[in-house]
């Protein structure tokens, strides 16, 4: 029972900041969480915020540099922005 006047609400869940980091040998990592702490942490084992240039080969998405051997690779990961965007809208 709850006391009087008290009212319940739904906890929202709070989504994580995250962001594609740079492995050392220059490749994209998936995104991973961008708090202080974990930003703090990857960024000590050696990882970059950007994309070193002329070290990775393949074809780079233009909304977030991920990176993929190849066009169908590419095509597939814009759907997902894609659908993001949908998303959005509603």
């Amino acid at each position: 029972m709850l006391p009087e006047g008290m009212i319940l609400e739904p906890i929202r869940e709070r989504r994580a900041e995250r962001r594609v980091y740079y492995r050392p040998d220059g490749y994209p990592t998936l995104p991973l969480r961008a708090d202080g702490l974990f930003l703090q942490h990857y960024l000590s084992k050696g990882f970059a915020l950007k994309s070193p240039e002329g070290k990775v080969k393949g074809i780079r998405c233009p909304l977030c540099d991920f990176v993929t051997e190849s066009a169908f690779g590419l095509q597939s990961h814009l759907r997902k922005h894609i659908n993001e965007s949908k998303k959005e809208v509603k």
